[in-house]
This record gives C-alpha cells, structure tokens and sequence, in this order.
C-alpha cells in the first residue's frame, strides 16, 4: 500500500422482488462486488439497504485485510477519492451524475460552450426543484 488514504463510494442497486408466497421483498446488490458475492435482499427497501451495507463493508474488509486492491470501476459503480467524503459531497453526487450525461452528449454531439453552459443550468434548475419535493 502506498500510505495514502482513498475513499471508495459503491453504487448499490435495489429492485423490487417478492417471496416464494407472494410477500413484497426487495433484492439488493452492489454492482462492482456482486463476484464476491455483494447481493441480499430484505422485506423492505431500507432493510435491504441496510444489509446491503453490511455485506459490502464485509467484502471490503475482507479485501483489504487479503492484500487485495479494490475495484476501481466501472465509472457508474465506484467513484474514489484521495480526499475524505462529507456529506455536501454526498448531496451533490446525483447533480454530478446528470453533469456527467450532459458532458458526454456535449462530446458527441459538437454543441457550443454556450449550449453547454445552457444544460447545465437547466439541470441544476431540475435537481433543486426535485431536491425541494
């Protein structure tokens, strides 16, 4: 290890699923560590949730005390940082996302700085009003 601290944000996916009878249940799964087995579920989405955390701060702990290295990516389902997260960052995460599909058609597609710049402020504009709800 090279003595520097990293923090590793795992996208989780939580999808509606149900029981052998019927009951609503929830099945909960971490994209990125799924082949070390990061998937649960829970009779609610938050119980989901909760396990879900559970198995991935198992998985990852378990990682760093083998020696391996943690995934990286893909890019929609793991972000690392050489800095501490707090939770401004935290908030600001979903905005991130919309930036980054805005960025990418920017890419493709040849529009202007000004176009751009348009976007982005119709987008923050979205994110506050759903942010507000």
């Amino acid at each position: 290890m090279n003595g520097s601290a990293k923090t590793y944000l795992f996208k989780v996916v939580i999808e509606d699923d149900s029981h052998e009878d019927g009951r609503q249940a929830y099945h909960a799964y971490c994209p990125a560590l799924e082949q070390y087995g990061a998937s649960t579920w829970g009779n609610t989405r938050e119980e989901a949730l909760q396990h879900i955390q559970e198995v991935v701060q198992m998985i990852v702990q378990e990682l760093i005390e083998e020696g391996a290295l943690l995934p990286e990516g893909p890019l929609q389902d793991v972000e690392v940082f050489s800095e501490p997260l707090d939770a401004k960052i935290l908030a600001q995460r979903p905005f991130r996302e919309i930036l980054a599909q805005v960025r990418e058609g920017f890419q493709e597609s040849g529009m202007t700085d000004d176009d751009l710049a348009a976007l982005v402020e119709k987008a923050r504009e979205d994110f506050q009003l759903v942010s507000a709800e």
